[in-house]
C-alpha cells in the first residue's frame, strides 16, 4: 500500500463475530510492510474493509494511492483529501450607519434602517456543501437571515452583507447571530465535519415585548408537599 509513491502504514481494528461473541481484532502491517485481508467468509462490526486510513495531516489536493496485491494485481485510487473546514467570519454588524460591538447593548430607532450583517464564508478548495445566518434568542427562537445555501463550485463568499428581515428584532433580548457551514466530505460512510462561528448582541426595541419564560409550578408523585406547601398537582 503506498500514498503518492511512499509506503503508507496504518493500523486499525475491528470486530468479528464469532462463538456469539464479538472479539476484537487488531490489523497492522508486517516487517515487509504487507497487511493481511480478513475473510471475507466473517461477519465484522465494519464489512468488506480492506483497509482504514487516517488522512489527519495529510495536505490538502489530490492523491495516488497503489494496492498491491500478493497475486500481482494492483489497483489505483485518485482521492481528493480536504481536512480543512470552511474558513467563517463574522465581520461586522451595523446599524443606524454604525459598527455594533460584540456583546454591545443597541437602542432600535424606528425608521433608522435595518440590521446588516457583514460576513465572510469561503472554502478556498471549492468543498463547501452549504452555509447560512441565523439569529437566536430565548429558548432557542430562530430568526433565519441567510437559509441553507449551497454555493456555486462549492466555494461561498469572502466578503458580502445581508440585511436582517424588516421586522427584526422583534422582541427586546440579547441575540446570538450564528453563520454555520458544512464541507462537502466523507469519510468513507457519510458526510461528515461542521463549523459555526457567532456574536451576541442586546437589542432594546421600545414598544415590543420582552422575552418571557413561562414559569411552571414543581410537580411531586404521590401528591407529596415541597416546603413552600405545593402539592404534586398540575396547574394553578
Amino acid at each position: 500500500m503506498s500514498l503518492d509513491g511512499h509506503p503508507l502504514l496504518q493500523s486499525w481494528g475491528n470486530y468479528l463475530y464469532k462463538n456469539n461473541q464479538w472479539t476484537y481484532e487488531y490489523f497492522a502491517p508486517d516487517a515487509n510492510g504487507q497487511y493481511a485481508v480478513a475473510s471475507l467468509a466473517g461477519t465484522y462490526s465494519i464489512d468488506h474493509l480492506l483497509f482504514q486510513w487516517s488522512t489527519v495531516g495529510t495536505p490538502t489536493g489530490v492523491h495516488e494511492m497503489e494496492i498491491d496485491f500478493l497475486n500481482g494485481q494492483k489497483q489505483n485510487l485518485r482521492l481528493m483529501i480536504d481536512n480543512n473546514l470552511p474558513d467563517l467570519d463574522i465581520i461586522g454588524i451595523q446599524y443606524n450607519q454604525q459598527t455594533v460591538q460584540p456583546c454591545q447593548i443597541v437602542n432600535i430607532v424606528q425608521g433608522k434602517g435595518p440590521v446588516s450583517i457583514q460576513y465572510r464564508a469561503y472554502d478556498y478548495a471549492g468543498d463547501m456543501l452549504n452555509y447560512g445566518l441565523t439569529a437566536y434568542h430565548g429558548e432557542g427562537v430562530a430568526d433565519v437571515i441567510v437559509p441553507a445555501t449551497s454555493p456555486a463550485g462549492g466555494l461561498g463568499v469572502t466578503n458580502t452583507s445581508v440585511n436582517a428581515p424588516a421586522n427584526f428584532p422583534s422582541v427586546q433580548c440579547a441575540y446570538e447571530f450564528r453563520l454555520w457551514a458544512y464541507p462537502n466530505v466523507i469519510n468513507g460512510y457519510s458526510q461528515i465535519g461542521y463549523t459555526e462561528t457567532s456574536d451576541h448582541v442586546t437589542f432594546v426595541v421600545p414598544n415590543a415585548p420582552t422575552y418571557k419564560v413561562l414559569a411552571t409550578k414543581p410537580v411531586f408523585p404521590f401528591g407529596l408537599k415541597s416546603a413552600d406547601g405545593r402539592t404534586g398537582k398540575i396547574g394553578k
